[in-house]
Formats: structure tokens, sequence, C-alpha cells
């Protein structure tokens, strides 16, 4: 180990973004982000269905564009290829013509709605670079091409470019979802790592709301619902057909409902390389954004919270979000801080006090937030029961829902 800080923070797609950037700016930090695969809205939702066992890639892309430096235009042209999104209306016929001969540049003049932008990034990436995006495109192609022959299409309307290189990639390690992380970031040299929480396992995420409605995957979690808070998560090995959702709908009462997922939970498995950084790691952060797809199913990984719990020497510091999303309404800070602890003693399964999980809260105060909504969350701090060395109190943001993360870095 060297002589840098480790921080491991736990992440989901963009939340801890600005927390990120501010972590591999300074020269005495070594940053390990950890987050989950779940993801199943969009583009991604078709990948995974497309690629058997594939997990979701986006968080992943999301984070390794994050931590390629933009100090020079190498890295900027890298960072928006990874983002770049083909338009709504591509038909498949100009996306296998485009993707088949990315360096052709007569589909410049061509057109076909593909923003300009695009043709000058790929050029302007470096030849290694270069050479393994098309390398990975083309892997995905001759697997399209080979599944078309099966009567499988794939609808790149809305794609994301970065998660047809990742989906490449995942082809050609032998549907190995860690390694194909680690080769990406071998190419793309991302100023931090990013690690997969967990071994791989191609799980799904459903979710009850107290009401006892069902959330039938990660995208749903996520979208706007009803202003009753998510009651619990789960991991299935697939989503419910329609027969499983009918005989879910005619359980009664909400204690039925999670009995019946109880039989059907999966729980996966740490990572060697997560459990090893957060085992060692100096400051572990539990990152702010979605915590019901992206950060409480990390916490249910079997193994997390006994490495966490494991490491003594650590700081251990929870930052909350500061207003509340779709997928925390009917939530406050204390109900936060349960489910927290909740999961990452796995629903019960351990028995992990609080105070080894976390030794300091930061909040917001919600007095004199940026904006007249109120779409703050609530503190509660009266009937808060958590230990910890230090609670702060103070305002943490830089806009409207984003942490400053050079006052977080400073505390």
């Amino acid at each position: 180990k060297n002589n840098k800080v480790q921080i491991a923070m736990f992440s989901g797609g963009r939340g801890t973004q600005s927390l990120s950037k501010a972590f591999v700016a300074h020269p005495q930090i070594d940053l390990f982000l950890l987050l989950n695969a779940y993801d199943d809205g969009l583009s991604t939702g078709r990948l995974r269905k497309f690629i058997p066992g594939l997990l979701g890639p986006s968080d992943f892309r999301k984070n390794i564009s994050c931590l390629i430096p933009d100090l020079d235009e190498t890295g900027n042209s890298l960072k928006r290829l990874l983002e770049y999104r083909f338009p709504d209306n591509l038909e498949s016929k100009y996306a296998k013509k485009i993707l088949s001969d990315l360096y052709n540049e007569k589909f410049e003049r061509e057109g076909h709605s593909i923003d300009p932008k695009f043709w000058e990034d790929l050029q302007s990436i470096s030849y290694k670079q270069a050479r393994y995006i098309v390398s990975n495109v083309l892997t995905f192609l001759d697997y399209w091409h080979q599944e078309s022959k099966k009567g499988r299409t794939f609808d790149f309307c809305d794609c994301s470019f970065g998660n047809i290189i990742f989906s490449g990639a995942f082809l050609k390690s032998g549907h190995n979802f860690n390694q194909t992380i680690s080769d990406l970031e071998n190419v793309l040299n991302p100023s931090g790592k990013v690690l997969n929480v967990t071994q791989g396992e191609n799980y799904v995420l459903v979710g009850l709301k107290s009401d006892g409605s069902y959330l039938c995957d990660e995208s749903e979690i996520v979208s706007p619902q009803n202003s009753l808070a998510i009651e619990e998560i789960y991991l299935l090995e697939k989503y419910l057909t329609n027969s499983e959702v009918k005989k879910l709908n005619n359980f009664k009462n909400l204690e039925l409902k999670k009995d019946y997922f109880k039989k059907k939970y999966r729980e996966p498995k740490i990572s060697e390389e997560a459990k090893s950084i957060l085992e060692t790691a100096d400051l572990i952060i539990y990152g702010p954004g979605t915590q019901h797809s992206s950060l409480f199913p990390s916490y249910l990984t079997k193994g997390v919270g006994e490495a966490i719990s494991d490491n003594i020497e650590a700081e251990k510091v929870f930052i909350a979000n500061t207003r509340v999303d779709y997928e925390i309404q009917g939530e406050n800070i204390k109900t936060l801080c349960q489910k927290l602890h909740y999961y990452l003693n796995r629903k019960g399964t351990i028995s992990i006090p609080p105070e080894n999980f976390v030794t300091r809260y930061f909040f917001q105060d919600p007095v004199g937030m940026k904006n007249e909504t109120n779409d703050h969350l609530d503190l509660e701090l009266d009937s808060f029961i958590f230990p910890s060395r230090e609670t702060l109190i103070t305002d943490w943001e830089s806009g409207p829902g984003k942490h400053s993360g050079k006052r977080v870095l400073d505390e």
C-alpha cells in the first residue's frame, strides 16, 4: 500500500461525481468507487435483454467517463464519445453502416443525423484507444449479425455509444463483467478505479412499496411513482412472469407479498477487489445518489457489511442526499440511515452495531436551501438514535441537489 489516503466510496451513476472529481484532483488521494450493475433503463435494459448474462454497464461508463482527466482534447473527446447517444430515429441499417466502418470519413458528409462532433472526437483520441473502440464495436456487430440470423434484432435509437463499446468488451472477455471493467480502465486510463461490488452475478432488482404495489424492475424504482415510501428491495434470478405478478397481486397484504419475495430472493457475493479495498481503506464513504437502486443493493452484497466492520482503522462517513427524489419519497434522513444499517446487516442476517458501519454523518441543513421548492429531506434529529463521533449539519450544496466536492473534501 502506498502512502496516499485510500478512499472507498459507494456510488451510483452521477450522484457522487462532484465528490469524485474533487478527490482525484488531490495528489494525496487514491479513489476507489464501488458500484453495482443492476440498472436496466433505456439502452442498458435493451442490451441486457440482447446479451444474456450482461449486467448494466451505464453506471460504470458514467463513472469511468467522469474520472478521465479533461486536461487535453484527447481526454475530452474520450469522455464525449463514452456519453454520446445515437439519435432517436437512427435506423438499424444506418447504425450498422456507421459502426462497421467508424473511420470512413464519407459518413461525415452523408450525415444520417449523427452529430459532426462525434466524428471529430473519433479523430482526437489516441491510436491505441481508437483501435480498442473499433475492435469492441466490431465484436458487438458480429454478435448482432449472428443473432439477427435467429430473428433477434437490436434497436439503436437513443443508444449510448459507450454502452456498445462496453458490450463488445464483455463479449470479448468471455462474458466476464468484472474483467470487462479492468480491460476498459487499462485503455481509457481514468484517474481512479471503478469496481463492481459483486462477483458479477446476473441478478435483477425489484421493489415493493409500503402500500404493497410492485416495482417490476430497476427502471421503475427510479421513475415517477406515488408518494409512499419504498418498503423493501429484492434481487431475483429473473424478472417475474405475468402469471407470477398475478399471483403476487392476489396476496391481500404487504407481509404476504414480502414472504413471497423472501423465497425468491438471491444474495450476490462480494468481489475480491471490493473486499480488499474495504478492508484496507483509510476512509469509507457512503455517497449520495439514488438510494434504493444504486446504493442499498450494494450494501446487501454478502461480505460487504463484514468487510466494513472488520476495518477498525477507517473513518466511515455517510453523506446524505440533500433533496427528495422519486425513490426516496416518504423518507427522511433518519429513515434513510435506518435502511442503510438494515441493508448493511443484510436485512437482519447478520447483527453488526451501527457504530461499526458509520463514524460520521454529513447532513444537509434544510434551513436556507438554495431554492424555494419544498423538496428538502427532513432531518428528524430529535429521534436520531445512531451513535457517531460527529454529525455535521451544514449547507453542502453547490447547486440544487448537488454536493460541493470541495466542501466535502475539506471536511
